[in-house]
């Protein structure tokens, strides 16, 4: 009878263990995805400085300036806080401008793609923007529908000055 039962016990936890760490480590993606996988809508942030108060909302700050090939900068996109879906690559515009390339393309990229009108919402700041708690991506100077996972905007660029640059965007990403 303990035979029977320590089996029982054994098999249960066989089923109920996922396969290894590193799966879970991995997260869904569009092309594993199956049938039971939720889409949710979250907010993004790129950058890497904070703004002030309770948020979680980032900026980034231009430290070189932009030539055209390769970018001069790149900067990684959170979903959630803690997903890293993308990157925004900086190179040079034509006039007072830069080009800002974002990729939905990190290691959660593929189980994410942009929602909604004006899904890409971006500040430029010619003062350091850190002072600012709580900013509203809704008042954003500049919105821009993207398509799909990609997106290719200009924006305005200081060449005398500071440059820095809040951009949020509202996506959907896999659970």
């Amino acid at each position: 009878m303990r035979k029977i039962f320590a089996t029982l016990f054994a098999a249960a936890l066989a089923i109920g263990v996922p396969a290894t760490a590193a799966s879970a480590d991995e997260g869904p993606t569009a092309s594993t995805c199956s049938y039971e996988c939720v889409w949710t809508g979250e907010t993004a942030w790129v950058g890497t400085h904070d703004f002030a108060g309770a948020n979680w909302a980032k900026f980034i700050q231009l430290t070189r300036t932009p030539v055209t090939v390769p970018p001069s900068e790149s900067f990684p996109i959170y979903a959630g806080q803690h997903f890293h879906v993308g990157n925004v690559y900086v190179y040079d515009g034509p006039g007072d401008t830069v080009l800002l390339r974002v990729y939905l393309n990190g290691p959660y990229g593929d189980g994410a793609y942009f929602q909604g009108g004006n899904a890409l919402k971006i500040a430029h700041y010619t003062t350091d923007p850190s002072g600012i708690s709580n900013p509203a991506p809704g008042k954003f100077k500049h919105k821009f529908d993207p398509a799909d996972r990609f997106a290719e905007v200009y924006v305005p660029y200081n060449p005398s000055g500071a440059n820095y640059y809040a951009i949020h965007l509202d996506l959907m990403i896999l659970e």
